[in-house]
């Protein structure tokens, strides 16, 4: 993780700590990931979408967080980045 794209730090919340328990020790890995397909009719503009989802990006903090396990202390964190590209396949 590149250090200079890091906004803020936050500890976990024990909510959080324990779904990144569950998530890191059972079989199942995708009981907390949801992934949607969607098929839209007509025309669209790809431009506008990605630069939409942009904007979402940079103004809501969650959507930028990553939850990080630091190697030296196996502790992990919340971390906000300044700036996180999501992948939109056409």
């Amino acid at each position: 993780m590149d250090q200079g794209n890091i906004e803020q730090v936050y500890e976990l919340s024990y909510l959080q700590e324990g779904l990144l328990f569950e998530s890191l020790y059972t079989e199942s890995k995708s009981n907390y990931f949801i992934q949607s397909v969607y098929q839209i009719k007509g025309n669209l503009d790809v431009q506008k979408f990605r630069l939409s989802f942009d904007y979402l990006m940079m103004k809501y903090d969650v959507l930028r967080t990553a939850i990080t396990i630091l190697p030296s202390s196996g502790r992990a964190w919340q971390v906000v980045l300044k700036n996180r590209e999501i992948e939109v396949d056409f």
